[in-house]
């Protein structure tokens, strides 16, 4: 059994270490999406305890594709139905993983694993409920999920991805945020967001304009 007290914040790291060794864009995603989102926990008041669930979860938000075949992850082109739905389940995957931690647990780190847990499951429901696995909506979505959720895209679109090799203008991805902002996303949250990436404190995107792919914009929005 694992007796966590201080040593949680390294246990998110090895996890996160496990995930790069396994597909390193993810792994590398997952930690720009980390310290982007200790940065907005800043801007919309988070802090102790708080702030460190946000910044664990977002380190993890993505470490169930360790459940996921690299086959899928790396896949050039639209994923088929059985793709999607293998996908679809890496946020169940990976709250199960975090919750797994728990045995031995003090209260005080059971807490903080669940809070840790609920904001992996939840980064890609939406605020309009067309989100995955639940379906939640609005308020009904954790305080983490909703932060990771603009997030999570953010950092997807101004990368090259296997399914779109060129990545978004940081123009691109605001105005994605923007559009987005009381249907996909917390209309509360985003502001935050785009404080941090125009104060230049995020990765900027500098690839050339991805062509309008309406399968692809909905992976990018949907699939990170």
């Amino acid at each position: 059994m694992l007796r966590m007290g201080t040593r949680r914040p390294r246990l998110a790291t090895a996890l996160s270490e496990a995930l790069s060794a396994y597909h390193v864009p993810t792994g590398e995603h997952s930690r720009r999406v980390g310290s982007m989102a200790r940065q907005v926990g800043v801007v919309l008041g988070l802090s102790g305890p708080e702030l460190d669930w946000l910044w664990q979860a977002a380190l993890l938000h993505d470490l169930g594709k360790l459940g996921v075949s690299t086959g899928t992850l790396s896949k050039p082109g639209p994923l088929d139905r059985r793709e999607r739905k293998e996908i679809e389940c890496h946020p169940a995957i990976g709250a199960d993983i975090v919750r797994a931690c728990v045995a031995g647990a003090g209260a005080r780190d059971s807490e903080a694993f669940d809070q840790v847990a609920i904001g992996i499951l939840e980064h890609h429901e939406r605020w309009d409920g067309s989100g995955y696995p639940s379906g939640r909506c609005g308020d009904a979505i954790s305080t983490i999920g909703r932060i990771l959720g603009p997030i999570d895209v953010y950092d997807s679109m101004i990368e090259p991805r296997y399914y779109r090799p060129r990545a978004y203008r940081t123009d691109e991805a605001l105005a994605h945020l923007r559009e987005g902002s009381g249907s996909l996303f917390d209309p509360a949250v985003v502001p935050a967001v785009i404080e941090v990436i125009e104060r230049g404190a995020a990765p900027s995107g500098q690839g050339a304009a991805a062509a309008a792919d309406t399968a692809g914009d909905a992976r990018g929005a949907q699939l990170a």
